[in-house]
């Protein structure tokens, strides 16, 4: 396999015996404007620390960056609290996380009402 480095962005490389699994999130699947939703994001990696990425997604396909980032994931679990705004868009929300080591990735939908 060729691995191809560029001049200014660093490559980091990660070995395991065993294919890593992707992470897993849960939450609610109904929330209201103006109310708080937390999901659960969890890793079986078997790193004492993992980090991963979560994109919040709106209902026209914008990550939403205020509710977006980077979590730490410590003892297997992390949890993103959500606190939605009155004006923010009602619809069908997607919460996307994605191992920074991996690369694997998990969703989930939320529907946020009026």
């Amino acid at each position: 396999m060729a691995l191809e480095l560029g001049p200014v962005d660093p490559v980091i490389l990660g070995l395991s015996e065993i294919p890593l699994a992707p992470p897993s999130i849960s939450g609610p699947r109904y929330t209201h404007l103006g109310s708080n939703a937390e999901f659960f994001i969890y890793s079986d990696s078997p790193a004492a620390l993992d980090v991963v990425h979560l994109d919040v997604i709106d209902p026209e396909g914008s990550i939403v960056a205020h509710y977006s980032g980077n979590l730490s994931v410590t003892r297997g679990a992390a949890s993103k609290l959500l606190p939605f705004a009155v004006n923010d868009k009602p619809g069908i929300w997607t919460i996307r996380t994605r191992d920074l080591v991996s690369g694997a990735t998990a969703t989930a939908e939320l529907k946020v009402e009026r």
